[in-house]
């Protein structure tokens, strides 16, 4: 199942309204309050509904061993994975370990 998580790093008010008004699943800031301000929505933050480190990881796969990391992560947590290629990693070895993989892209049609 697709999730669209917003991040709003740096805050970018009116990013996080459009992510509000689109019906995005969450946004990922580094200000809860902000966010909460503006309407109801799952918040990805230190204050946050979900916490960082905590109810969930963010990973940068750059390397075989980084993309292991991830896939043992993912088998407890929630995992956002960055990878600057996903040519070289591919997303199905991820997801074929855990449905708690949310992969990072640039828009919707990358999703």
């Amino acid at each position: 199942m697709k999730q669209v998580l917003v991040d709003v790093r740096p805050w970018n008010k009116e990013l996080a309204i459009t992510a509000l008004e689109s019906g995005a699943d969450g946004i990922i800031t580094d200000s809860a309050e902000r966010v909460r301000e503006l309407g109801r929505i799952t918040v990805i933050a230190p204050d946050g509904d979900l916490v960082p480190g905590e109810d969930i990881i963010e990973i940068t796969i750059k390397s075989t061993e980084d993309q292991d990391a991830a896939m043992e992560l993912a088998r407890r947590t929630p995992v956002i994975v960055h990878t600057p290629d996903w040519t070289v990693i591919p997303l199905e070895n991820l997801v074929a370990v855990a449905d708690s993989v949310i992969a990072v892209v640039k828009n919707l049609r990358e999703a």
